[in-house]
């Protein structure tokens, strides 16, 4: 895995879990930032056939 994978795959994985953190305290501005930083990271990691799947990431994304 490059290391540019590894970082992608780092970057989605933090900001999933912030995302679930914002939901969990209900922050509604926090919750549509993580979203959009997830739809963004995930439209890169497609873009560069990254594999995500490994991640185990809910589909409850916002």
């Amino acid at each position: 895995m490059s290391e540019f994978e590894t970082e992608l795959r780092q970057q989605v994985a933090d900001a999933y879990r912030a995302l679930q953190e914002a939901q969990a305290e209900d922050e509604p501005g926090a919750i549509k930032a993580y979203s959009q930083r997830m739809r963004y990271l995930v439209e890169i990691a497609e873009e560069h056939g990254v594999d995500l799947a490994e991640l185990e990431l809910s589909s409850n994304v916002q």
